[in-house]
């Protein structure tokens, strides 16, 4: 009785076969044997009544089998099934796709359970063999790009990904910073701005970046003039300010900025922006007008915690920090020496100006 049910089906089949045209076509020439496969195709366990669903039969990449859907009217009920002649040999192993002619594309499913050849056929119209094709399920992964600092840069591919598809994490770096590395839980991943892999896990990548530092140079011209205070090394966009102590007989005319004049006064600040030099300009004169800075000693200079202030008709004496704040103010009654105490000050460079009589009196002091 099998037998015969074979026969039937494959007469059926092969008026199906010469009926429509087949997406795969079938190789035999590389086999001896052949077995009649007589199935129902079910999608995530539903029967599918279509007469639009090819099965493909494949060992390895090579077709072996091909069948249209059709409707088998001599069973009750009435169901499509597919019936293939399947080429093939004894340990042959063989996988299964869905072609749906309706759209004219492969299914992308999961493949039922791989099938050994048996050239005494699988399935029957009565029993028939069920191939269970199966929505593929793939994990989806968050992919998290941060940047560090955050206002270093900007950077992109933050998203969810089916597992297997290729991210591309980028970064740009801000005015003023540089992009360094990427790090995933603290390892280093790439080194380049453009970071492309393969995703398999969710996980935190970031963008590290660097600021520049640039360096600020001083100078006094000439340099026997006095000296310049303020250099070093700061971040990209931070404010420096310089000043000069003059020597005897000197006199600040002005201060240039990598050749280009930009400010009069003692005591200069700007935003840093790259590497720079500031150079004091001085005169030097021979005159001596009462009661000027010649006439005027303050001493010691640097001091750790105090200065003497000696000359003539000392009327007050006000200190600044380099941001031009007032950070002490004392009166006196036309003294001709006084003691300053700044042990209540930080280390640091200020601004000391001294009112005698007639005249204001400016020196720098430096507060060890």
């Amino acid at each position: 009785m099998k037998k015969i049910a074979f026969l039937i089906a494959f007469l059926v089949a092969a008026t199906a076969l010469f009926s429509q045209t087949l997406h795969w076509n079938p190789v035999s020439s590389t086999t001896s044997g052949s077995m009649v496969l007589i199935a129902k195709i079910q999608v995530n366990g539903v029967d599918q009544e279509s007469d639009q669903l090819e099965l493909g039969v494949f060992c390895g990449d090579e077709c072996r089998g091909a069948c249209i859907a059709h409707l088998f009217t001599y069973v009750q009920p009435n169901y499509h099934m597919v019936d293939p002649m399947v080429y093939g040999d004894v340990g042959d192993m063989f996988t299964f796709k869905l072609y749906d002619h309706a759209i004219g594309q492969e299914l992308v499913l999961d493949s039922p359970d791989a099938l050994a050849f048996d050239e005494n056929g699988e399935g029957n119209p009565m029993d028939p063999l069920i191939l269970n094709f199966t929505d593929s399920v793939t994990e989806e992964y968050t992919v998290t790009a941060l940047a560090n600092p955050a206002e270093g840069g900007a950077v992109t591919g933050t998203g969810s990904y089916p597992e297997g598809e290729t991210c591309t994490l980028t970064a740009t770096a801000n005015v003023g910073y540089y992009f360094y590395s990427w790090t995933k839980d603290g390892v280093v991943v790439s080194y380049g701005p453009d970071y492309t892999f393969t995703v398999t896990e969710s996980g935190i990548y970031i963008a590290n970046f660097i600021q520049f530092n640039y360096t600020v140079s001083v100078a006094v011209a000439p340099p026997d003039g006095g000296t310049a205070l303020g250099g070093g090394v700061f971040p990209h966009g931070s404010t420096a300010t310089v000043g000069v102590i003059l020597n005897p007989h000197y006199s600040l005319e002005c201060w240039s900025l990598n050749g280009e004049i930009v400010s009069e006064d003692p005591v200069f600040s700007f935003e840093v922006t790259g590497n720079c030099m500031l150079v004091a300009h001085l005169s030097f004169f021979d005159d001596i007008e009462e009661n000027d800075d010649s006439a005027l000693l303050v001493y010691p200079n640097p001091t750790p915690d105090r200065v003497i202030v000696s000359g003539e008709g000392i009327r007050a004496v006000n200190i600044y920090d380099v941001t031009g704040k007032l950070v002490m103010a004392k009166g006196y009654d036309h003294a001709d020496r006084v003691e300053v105490d700044l042990d209540h000050l930080n280390p640091g460079v200020y601004f000391m100006s001294i009112a005698l009589k007639g005249s204001v009196v400016n020196k720098t002091i430096i507060k060890e």
